[in-house]
């Protein structure tokens, strides 16, 4: 596997945490005082929202043509 593969696998990673941190601490998910920082624009949302799916696509494309005998019940996923 060439190591900008494995580069970006790691980077995924960090992103996934970013993630998580961005969900437990900037926004309404959990309590907050008033200087916490709160993002509460849709903007980033859209942002957050379409990197993971477009990575979930590509995990779903990739299984399925590393393993096609293994997919044959998967026909009904909504993506």
């Amino acid at each position: 596997m060439p190591q900008e593969i494995k580069t970006i696998g790691s980077s995924l990673l960090a992103i996934n945490q970013s993630i998580q941190e961005l969900r437990s601490e900037k926004t309404d998910m959990h309590g907050k005082t008033v200087g916490d920082c709160l993002i509460d624009d849709p903007l980033y949302a859209y942002f957050i929202v379409n990197s993971v799916a477009t990575i979930g696509l590509f995990m779903n494309s990739f299984y399925r043509k590393k393993c096609p005998a293994e997919t044959d019940g998967f026909d009904n996923l909504p993506f």
